[in-house]
């Protein structure tokens, strides 16, 4: 089963999944205690591998759902979202995980192949 938490809903990084319709995995605030620097970015120390177990379903892999990382870049200011190409380029998907999330309209939303996923999204 999954597993849905929120900690608020205002600029969150996260580590997250997109399953059944709803975003799903850790996350925190930009000051908050499992926020760490990566060269220019604010991010969770947190990954998809050992989060699974935590958030996910048992009978699939880590990397069977669409899923993305929400970070900082604290040279420009922004947030980037950096995710599976099918949440990328699905304008409402995007929107959707920017309102879970509470980022501003200026985020920057980047498809990487590294999180290309197995199921088709709706």
């Amino acid at each position: 089963m999954f597993k849905y938490i929120r900690s608020s809903n205002s600029n969150l990084l996260s580590v997250f999944w997109y399953v059944n319709g709803e975003f799903i995995g850790p996350e925190d605030t930009l000051k908050g205690d499992s926020v760490v620097s990566y060269g220019d970015f604010l991010q969770v120390d947190k990954d998809h591998f050992t989060e699974w177990p935590t958030y996910g379903d048992s009978s699939v892999e880590y990397d069977y759902y669409p899923r993305g990382r929400v970070m900082f870049n604290s040279k420009i200011h922004k947030f980037v979202v950096v995710a599976d190409p099918k949440i990328v380029d699905n304008p409402a998907i995007r929107e959707k995980l920017r309102e879970f999330y509470g980022l501003p309209v200026t985020t920057i939303f980047e498809s990487d192949d590294h999180y290309t996923s197995c199921v088709e999204v709706e």
